[in-house]
């Protein structure tokens, strides 16, 4: 009996401890605006804090409707619902005007704005200033009333960015089909791209192209960009390998989807070891997330690198010096 006497009294210590800490930190704070809530996914990590007033918020006023995508280039938008459709064009709009404030067009909650993020991120690696950290603020009902988003700096690059794109496709159309623009896309990144962690803006194309040292979600968008730039429709896919965050691409060639990882290609030193493979290939040490989970299956086999070439591995790795 004592012991149960106890074990309440502790529970309402505990409870009271907690219930007038909040509070005092609260009003501290300036109220509940200032609760935060942190939502992380594969691609992008959104912040978030509470408002109780959202009638004066900013807002860039573009609202992006004028914008159609196509599942053929853009595979993300087509899987959101109707607002987050929405949402994700005013998104993109704004980013090509480098506004930072909007407010959402139509409601939304929490989880479907990090979606919607998510999406433009992927289906987008030509926004390569976008820095995938976002802010955000939502009420007490769990819509969201305002996005922020912020840049890196490389939007008064892009010329740099798209000269070097240029050089790049222009060697690759010397070529004639989609698998010889593919495997030349594929080599020249892993001659001329390091992995590196410290690298900066690394989770974008330009790192890749510009900066020539990245990390796989550099490696994957500048991929995506490449190819797709040569009309060969080219996917970002987030997951994980072997337990760790980690980006990769589908290629859709003429028979159907292949899986594509040119960062362990690179990592493998200088190899086609996950080039154009099926999914249950990469199912042994790539898992995709929920939402690239709903995207492209790859069952295609013709195109894969061990099927197609008749030389030796060694004579494709550095032949695009």
């Amino acid at each position: 009996m004592k012991e149960f006497l106890r074990t309440i009294i502790v529970f309402f210590l505990v409870s009271a401890i907690f219930f007038f800490g909040y509070n005092i930190y609260s009003f501290i704070n300036g109220g509940t605006d200032n609760i935060i809530k942190i939502v992380e996914g594969n691609n992008v990590n959104i912040v978030g804090s509470l408002v109780k007033n959202d009638t004066e918020l900013e807002d860039s006023g573009i609202s992006g409707s004028k914008y159609d995508f196509s599942v053929t280039y853009n595979p993300y938008y087509e899987v959101l619902n109707n607002n987050e459709k929405k949402v994700y064009k005013q998104v993109y709009a704004n980013v090509l005007e480098n506004k930072e404030l909007l407010v959402p067009v139509v409601d939304i909650n929490v989880k479907e704005l990090s979606e919607t993020l998510e999406a433009v991120m992927n289906d987008h690696p030509e926004l390569f200033w976008l820095n995938n950290s976002f802010s955000y603020r939502y009420n007490n009902k769990n819509i969201v009333k305002q996005i922020q988003l912020s840049y890196n700096g490389t939007q008064n690059d892009k010329n740099t960015f798209y000269k070097k794109a240029d050089e790049i496709l222009k060697e690759a159309k010397n070529y004639s089909t989609a698998y010889d623009k593919e495997l030349f896309i594929h080599d020249y990144l892993i001659k001329n791209v390091e992995y590196d962690e410290s690298a900066v803006n690394n989770q974008s194309a330009y790192s890749a192209l510009i900066s020539g040292r990245t990390v796989c979600a550099g490696y994957a968008r500048a991929f995506q960009y490449l190819m797709n730039r040569l009309g060969i429709p080219t996917y970002y896919v987030t997951g994980t390998s072997e337990g760790e965050d980690h980006a990769w691409n589908i290629v859709r060639l003429n028979d159907g989807f292949y899986n594509v990882d040119v960062t362990w290609d690179d990592e493998l030193h200088n190899t086609h070891t996950l080039f154009n493979k099926t999914d249950a290939e990469f199912s042994q040490h790539h898992t995709r997330s929920i939402l690239s989970s709903k995207i492209a299956r790859c069952n295609s086999v013709t195109y894969d690198f061990k099927n197609i070439s008749n030389k030796k591995e060694e004579e494709f790795v550095y032949k695009y010096e």
